[in-house]
């Protein structure tokens, strides 16, 4: 490994790292800007040519969730 993708993969462990650590203090619902983030990190390594589309989190599993229910005014609210 170059110089170059040894930088971008050090970078890139110390990102997760920090994501890892924000999401672990969430205690159900993960905001869908972390999924973005982990996404643009993973894009990162696969510009260094690694494979990581296993990795990905599929877009159908990304989505908002109830948070409270007015049964009154049948209405819901969600999660971002």
């Amino acid at each position: 490994m170059d110089e170059k993708n040894q930088d971008v993969t050090m970078r890139v462990y110390a990102t997760l790292l920090s994501l890892r650590n924000n999401i672990d203090k969430l205690n159900y619902s993960v905001p869908e800007v972390y999924v973005h983030e982990y996404h643009s990190v993973l894009d990162r390594l696969r510009d260094i040519r690694m494979e990581v589309s296993e990795f990905r989190i599929p877009e159908e599993i990304v989505k908002p969730i109830v948070t409270s229910v007015n049964t009154l005014e049948g209405r819901r609210s969600y999660s971002e």
